[in-house]
Parts: C-alpha cells; structure tokens; sequence
C-alpha cells in the first residue's frame, strides 16, 4: 500500500514539473519581442503580467462549454488587452452548436450587452490550429432591446436557430462563437449597481459528468500554451506595432472590433513618451450626442495602468468640461493641480485610450507636449485648482466606489 502511494505520488509530482517546465521560457520568449527586455522594472512587471495570465488562463482552459459559467475577464487584476476601467466584464465559454439560455437582471449600469467572440475561445482555438486568426466581435446583443420586467429581469435565448413557436428575446448563436461576453459600462461608479446574470445549456443534462484524468491533464497543458499565445499576439500582433509604428505623443481614431472591440464605437489611440516633468494636454471636441466617452492609460502590456488607487481614467460622468465645451485632459506623472489629470503612476511610456460609443461623431484629440510647470498657462483662466488633500479624497472615493462593484 505504501509503495503504490510513494508510485502515485513520484507520477503527480513529475506531471506537476511537467506543467511548471512548459512555463519556464514564457518570459524570454514574450521579452524578446520588446523594445527594452533589460529594464529591471519592465521585467517585475512582466513577470506580474505573465502570473495574472496564469490565472486568466486556468479559468478558461478549464472551463466547459457544455456547463458554463460567467467568470470574471478583464478587471484591474485580470488587466490584459487595454481594458476599460469603467467596464465589469465576464465571460462564459460556449460551443458554436449549443443551445443556452441567459437571464438575470439588468442592474442600472449605463450600457449592458452581451457580446459573441471573445479574444479568450480565439486564443484557445489558436493553440490547436496556429493559423486560426483572432476572433473579434461575432455580434452584439444591447439588453435594453430586450423585453425587461418592472424589476429589470429578463431571459434570453442563444441558439443557432429559433426554435419553433419560441415567441421570447432569442439571439442567434453565430458559427465560431466561442464565449459570450457580458460587458456592463459605468460612469457613476458609486451610484450604478451592477447585474447579475446565468448562463445554462439546454441541450445536455444537467448533472456534470466528473472530468476524466485525460481531460484535466489536457486542460491544465493548454494553460501554458495559452499564456504564450495570448502573450504573441499581444506583443508582436498589437504592441509592438505600435511601438514601431509612427512618432509619440499624436492621435489617431481607430477601430478594434476585430479584436474583440464594441463595433459602434470608436477608438482614440495614442503613445505617449515623458520624461518626468512634462506633460501632455489633450484636447478634444465632444460629440454632441454619445451613448458614452471615457479615456484611460495603459502600460506597455496594454495593461490598464491602476485605476483603483490613481486616477488614470475619466469619463464623461467625472471629467469637466470647460466653459468653450471643449474636453481638456492632463497627462503627466506630476500632479499639475487640475480636475482632469490622468496619472502615469511614474511611467514615462505607455498608451492613451479613448472611446466614443454609439456617437454622432469621433473626433481625433489634439495633443501639446509641455512641461508640468507650465500647463495651467495652456489651460482655461477658470479652471479650478486641486489641492493635495482634495486629490487624496477623490482617490478615497475612487477606490470606495470600485470595491463596490462586483468584480468577482
């Protein structure tokens, strides 16, 4: 009996190096494929960024299409792929043939739809057939369209074809879809409560069957195997193109439906390059009429710099509007003082993002690179000051109102 046991034990213990020896070059290959590989800060954060893929990957590799579940996606510990930090995001991972009903309720966020794709079942495909392209956006279902009770309650039916006499909300359930995304945008972090949202298969019993050893084993092998295909098209498909590409510091509108993106809407993109003690004034017309706006910062793994603890984002709820009703945000590793600073928590590279949904335009910002010293010159007369201990409460407040959304 001991001897079985210690035969047992010698088997998990060589699967488990097994597992950690698919990890261990993760970090130079991804590396590589970076501009500066030997800066000792880029590195931590890079390690950072691959442990939290880990995790990313383990919940997904492991989930089952045929018994799904809303996981949590992107968040500001799950932080790849430039998430927006008014976002709360969740993903189920679906099978293109299945037949699945969504209900729940609809909360008082201010936009919330499910999406089809997923950047998550396309990498997952990927690892099986390296020349799967990325799959973005397989459509998308506004919940406001569906029929919602007094309460906000609704359900949904996905399936690849209406079933006959169905006369409820039904939603077709396009070839290739692999997740459905439940995308719940705020403004009012403290005021807008969440949904809350089920996903079940219809077409299979509702027991789970225990998972085979086989399929553990195969599930667990392709968690390595997608941190370093996520980690690829991350970096050389999107980062370092951008990286590469043009010079720092100038805007431009783009459209990321392709990798997973809302198709209504608009993407600001830009690099931005600062030393210390300088700064960048976006400015920026408001289209007169979008469902909504905000801009953020990110790192160079298209990580959302920390938007709990730093105010690195603004939306169309918190950012002021000066009186020419034109936007004007500072962003700069100093604190200059002002309402609409978007802070670099001490980075001197990394990315401005910007979104206008569902709007009557998209315009492009204009950008000034200055010192920190001089921006209130370039700035309205009006524009109120920020105190040090008034920026303190806000960032309180901040980090009040996002515990308070659900994230797990």
């Amino acid at each position: 009996m001991n001897s079985n046991m210690a035969g047992v034990s010698a088997q998990t213990l060589f699967r488990w190096r097994e597992y950690l020896d698919q990890l261990a070059p993760l970090a130079e290959n991804i590396s590589a494929l970076s501009d500066r590989p030997h800066d000792e800060q880029w590195s931590g954060e890079l390690l950072q960024f691959l442990y939290s893929q880990i995790s990313v990957g383990y919940l997904f590799m492991i989930s089952d299409p045929q018994y799904p579940e809303f996981l949590p996606y992107y968040n500001h510990l799950f932080c790849q792929g430039f998430p927006n930090p008014d976002d709360t995001l969740s993903q189920a991972v679906i099978d293109d043939q299945g037949s699945y009903r969504i209900s729940g309720f609809r909360g008082s966020a201010r936009i919330v739809s499910l999406q089809l794709g997923g950047d998550v079942g396309s990498v997952a495909r990927m690892i099986d057939n390296p020349a799967s392209p990325v799959g973005g956006s397989k459509g998308v279902f506004d919940l406001d369209s569906a029929r919602l009770a007094d309460d906000g309650a609704f359900e949904i039916l996905l399936s690849p074809a209406r079933p006959h006499g169905y006369e409820g909300d039904w939603w077709k359930l396009e070839s290739e879809a692999t997740a459905v995304i439940v995308r719940q945008r705020h403004y009012d972090w403290f005021n807008e409560v969440d949904g809350r949202f089920t996903i079940e298969r219809l077409d299979v019993p509702a027991a789970k069957p225990r998972p085979s050893a086989h399929e553990i084993d195969s599930a667990l092998k392709k968690v390595a195997h997608y941190i370093e295909t996520y980690g690829k098209v991350t970096f050389d498909g999107l980062s370092t193109r951008h990286l590469r590409a043009g010079p720092p510091n100038i805007f431009t509108c783009k459209d990321y439906s392709d990798f997973g993106g809302l198709a209504n809407q608009a993407f600001v993109e830009g690099r931005f390059e600062l030393a210390g003690d300088e700064a960048l004034i976006i400015e920026s017309d408001v289209p007169e009429r979008c469902a909504y706006w905000g801009f953020h910062l990110t790192d160079d793994f298209w990580q959302s710099i920390d938007w709990v603890n730093r105010q690195s984002s603004l939306n169309g709820h918190t950012a002021r509007i000066d009186g020419d009703g034109k936007l004007r945000m500072v962003v700069s590793a100093q604190d200059p003082g002002v309402p609409n600073w978007l802070d670099t928590a001490g980075r001197e590279k990394g990315f401005v993002y910007g979104r206008w949904t569902d709007a009557s335009d998209y315009p492009t910002p204009h950008v000034i690179k200055l010192k920190t010293d001089d921006v209130l010159r370039h700035l309205p007369s009006d524009t109120p000051a920020v105190t040090a201990e008034a920026r303190d409460a806000a960032i309180r407040a901040r980090r009040k109102a996002i515990q308070l959304r659900h994230r797990w």
